[in-house]
């Protein structure tokens, strides 16, 4: 009987695991880029708008002293800036602004070393 028993809790516990490591049948496909964020061409830096609150942040993901930016506009202004000089993983250039509901904002990253700067994105409204 104990022999059943354990043999039933094997079988459970493999079936959960089975389950668990299962790949899964999500049809989405796997994205890197968010609608709120945007990175440079060689993917070393990044720009993320966090809508509630207007946050802009620029995150630079590699250790090799350059500089990432990030800037967001309104209405065809610049209405923040946000660097990052030191590199993965200290936290990422903030820069805290605000706006009235609804405004439509775009953001790009530029990688001041190298003279990139990535296209104006549009991203969800502040």
């Amino acid at each position: 009987m104990a022999n059943k028993i354990l043999l039933r809790g094997t079988v459970a516990v493999a079936a959960l695991g089975m389950t668990l490591l299962a790949p899964s049948t999500s049809s989405a496909t796997t994205t890197y880029e968010t609608l709120n964020e945007v990175w440079t061409n060689n993917r070393d830096g990044q720009a993320v708008f966090k809508p509630r609150g207007e946050h802009l942040y620029a995150c630079d993901w590699a250790l090799d002293g350059d500089t990432i930016v990030a800037y967001a506009r309104a209405n065809g202004k610049v209405v923040a800036k946000a660097v990052d000089t030191n590199g993965y993983p200290d936290p990422c250039g903030h820069d805290d602004f605000s706006l009235p509901e609804g405004t439509p904002v775009e953001i790009k990253v530029c990688h001041k070393e190298d003279g990139y700067c990535t296209g104006w994105k549009k991203v969800q409204d502040a």
